[in-house]
């Protein structure tokens, strides 16, 4: 605003300045535009001199091909005129009188003056050969399989037939066969006269023409089916391709004339073509746009150099006015900064103490959810085992299950302040956003109610993105029952995904590189600039008491940012709620499917029975109560527990050579944790089985150490079915310690 101030002040105040203002605006507009025009006219020009061209010569070369197969033609027709004038109305006749070596010199007569026609062939109705002009007898051959014999005998037609190239097996040159049926009068099928075309006489014909570098002549059939090409393709004669020409082009219309794309089979070309008027044959004649454009863009460089010069004077007095200026835009350039500079410290102030907020409250909620699982793990430990002493007491049964159950709605509350603090178990992998929103449209429905409507807007491509897809799910359920929640008497909610590309220097928290927006948005209530600010809080909500947790948000926003992305939330009050996933682009690869992304079935009670014998187990775990507990399972399980305090200890134990099947050890101990604890034990007894059981859903050395996982609390079929899973992931002759 200073600057353009500064502007508007010196054009005021001094009448020179305003003259030098308007003559030099007007040239910057001026030149271009009219330089623009100029090229942009001689262009036109250049493709309309070049399209009369070509199709001048179009037309020349589309009779002359036309002449070629016509004279062809004739003959056949003549050949099939005297087969009949000699009283050939039924098959054997045809036979008869087409087999004799008087017929043979009359088709041999017939190749004269024909340099395009290499041979001719009489067919019998069954398929056989009756006479051939390059010998004869002829031996005993059958083309009933061919395509012009299975059209020409199934189609009572005067029209001649033309078959896709073929090499001759006597010559090795590529030919085409011009057909025609031989039919009695009362309409009867006696046969074929076929005609061997050599498509050498086209690129003779082509070559003949001196063709400037750029220009191409082709041949086609009308379905598509390349007869010949000069300069010769590498693909050669008979590739089919797709031709807008067949869908075009008509034989009652004159040449044509249209451009072909970059992507096409042969590069962006100015192309003429016309369809023959009585045959099945369509003739190319093309020219590279290079090639029609290498004048223009010659005259182009010069005008663009002239306008260029009176451009560049033009902004010379633009440049001797602005240092008359210079002082004031300096004055103004230098507050402007000072005020950015302001502006943005205050702003990364304020998203400093943003992010160590949260990223306290993580650690903290972190931490708190590593010691509730062990708590839980305790509780429920000692729950099974008491289910399994009570006997017959349904009701004490009853009470049991329902403590149960409340241990386990505790261990989800714990994994929903693992999301929000980044420690929980992601397994990420290409995901179709489209499909999985797609597929979860009837879940969404029935979370939200009939009074509110779903509309997916998803552009036709979309990558997949980076992301555990089950997290991904229950993130959307989250935020789809928000915004039924902000909509009490109905509305709409939106689902929309797009490609976003965050440049290098970007400083709201997101990597440079490609990523999707996963787009949530209600037409609800919305948020003040206060809640919103604390939405994604943990047990920040605005609801009544026992109508939600305070964990969804969150939640989302923990799984974003452990993805390598982030949750925006945007509100206005009374206009609504969006809330955008961020998520990193995927490698690429298949994305995840609802199968590939479905786990095992959790086993039922009772689905405890392992394959294994009695093993020894070395327990290890710095929890005493969860250490007990653990141990009463898996001797209920009737096995030899080895129990020890510590990572120290458990080695202690196995270097003294006491026996050991498995290890079962924690994760986050004082000292040497459980994966240190593994990679230790590896090195001396490579072959020991290990399962790390944590209230943590992540090991943070989970990329160092590949080790079967087991998440607390957990029931006792759980810890029978990881140590099976361990157990035969090794082989049983190599996993005991030395004694």
């Amino acid at each position: 605003m200073d600057q353009m101030h500064a502007w508007r002040v010196a054009l005021k105040t001094n009448r020179s300045v305003r003259l030098l203002a308007v003559l030099g605006l007007a040239l910057v507009v001026i030149v271009p535009l009219v330089t623009a025009i100029i090229i942009v006219q001689l262009r036109r020009e250049e493709v309309r001199g070049a399209s009369r061209e070509l199709t001048t010569l179009d037309l020349l070369l589309t009779e002359e091909t036309t002449r070629a197969f016509q004279s062809v033609d004739l003959v056949l027709d003549a050949i099939a005129e005297n087969a009949i004038g000699t009283g050939a109305h039924a098959p054997d006749d045809y036979v008869a009188r087409s087999g004799t070596r008087e017929m043979h010199e009359f088709l041999k007569a017939k190749l004269t003056g024909i340099p395009q026609l290499d041979a001719i062939t009489m067919i019998a109705a069954d398929g056989h050969l009756i006479n051939f002009s390059r010998y004869f007898p002829i031996p005993s051959v059958n083309v009933s399989d061919r395509d012009y014999f299975k059209y020409l005998k199934e189609h009572d037609t005067t029209a001649p037939f033309m078959s896709e190239p073929v090499r001759n097996r006597g010559t090795g040159t590529w030919t085409i066969y011009l057909a025609r049926r031989v039919s009695a009068p009362d309409g009867t099928f006696l046969g074929l006269v076929l005609g061997a075309i050599e498509l050498d006489y086209f690129d003779r014909l082509y070559r003949s023409l001196g063709l400037i570098d750029g220009t191409a002549i082709a041949l086609w059939r009308t379905d598509g089916v390349l007869l010949a090409h000069f300069p010769p393709l590498p693909e050669g004669t008979g590739t089919r391709y797709s031709m807008r020409m067949s869908a075009s082009v008509t034989p009652d219309k004159d040449v044509q004339v249209f451009r072909t794309h970059e992507n096409s089979p042969f590069g962006a070309r100015l192309v003429a073509t016309r369809v023959a008027s009585d045959l099945p044959i369509a003739v190319n004649i093309s020219q590279t746009m290079e090639t029609v454009l290498a004048d223009w863009r010659r005259q182009s460089w010069v005008i663009g150099v002239s306008g260029g010069a009176c451009l560049v004077a033009a902004l010379f007095l633009l440049w001797a006015f602005a240092r008359r200026i210079r002082a004031y835009d300096a004055v103004a350039a230098a507050m402007a900064e000072r005020h950015q500079a302001i502006v943005a410290r205050e702003e990364m102030e304020r998203r400093l103490l943003e992010s160590q907020k949260l990223e306290a409250i993580g650690q903290l909620t972190g931490g708190v959810a590593h010691d509730f699982n062990n708590l839980l793990a305790v509780i429920l430990g000692n729950l099974e085992m008491l289910r399994r002493h009570v006997g017959g007491d349904s009701k004490g049964i009853h009470y049991l299950d329902n403590a149960m159950r409340g241990v386990e709605r505790g261990a989800a509350l714990t994994q929903r302040m693992l999301a929000f603090a980044r420690r929980q178990e992601l397994r990420p992998g290409a995901v179709d956003l489209v499909a999985l929103v797609q597929g979860m449209q009837d879940l969404l429905r029935r979370s939200i109610g009939p009074s509110i409507s779903i509309e997916l807007r998803f552009p036709s491509i979309l990558p997949p993105a980076n992301v555990d897809a089950n997290q991904l799910e229950l993130a959307l359920v989250n935020l789809s029952v928000n915004a039924r929640d902000a909509m009490p008497n109905g509305g709409t909610l939106f689902v929309s995904a797009t490609r976003r590309v965050v440049p290098p220097g970007r400083d709201d928290g997101l990597a440079a590189g490609e990523y999707v927006c996963l787009a949530v948005r209600d037409t609800g209530t919305g948020m003040d600039e206060e809640t919103l600010r604390r939405a994604a809080e943990p047990f920040f909500t605005t609801k009544g008491i026992g109508k939600g947790t305070g964990l969804g948000l969150s939640m989302v926003h923990g799984l974003a940012a452990q993805s390598g992305g982030r949750l925006v939330l945007k509100s206005t009050p009374g206009e609504g709620t969006t809330a955008e996933i961020w998520l990193p682009v995927a490698a690429a690869e298949q994305p995840q499917t609802l199968a590939a992304r479905a786990g095992a079935t959790a086993p039922e009670d009772g689905d405890e029975v392992s394959d294994f014998a009695r093993l020894r187990i070395l327990l290890v775990d710095d929890d005493p109560l969860v250490l007990t507990g653990t141990r009463e399972m898996l001797e209920g399980l009737d096995h030899v527990v080895l129990p020890a305090a510590n990572a120290e200890e458990a080695m202690r134990r196995l270097t003294a050579g006491e026996a050991v099947d498995l290890v079962i050890s924690d994760h986050a101990m004082p000292g040497m944790t459980g994966a240190t604890l593994a990679l230790e034990i590896h090195k001396r007894w490579p072959h020991m089985p290990i399962l790390i059981a944590t209230g943590y859903a992540e090991i943070m050395d989970e990329e160092r150490y590949d080790l079967p996982r087991l998440r607390k609390p957990f029931r006792r079929r759980d810890l029978a079915a990881a140590i099976a899973e361990t157990i035969s992931a090794n082989e049983p002759s190599d996993t005991r310690a030395a004694s």
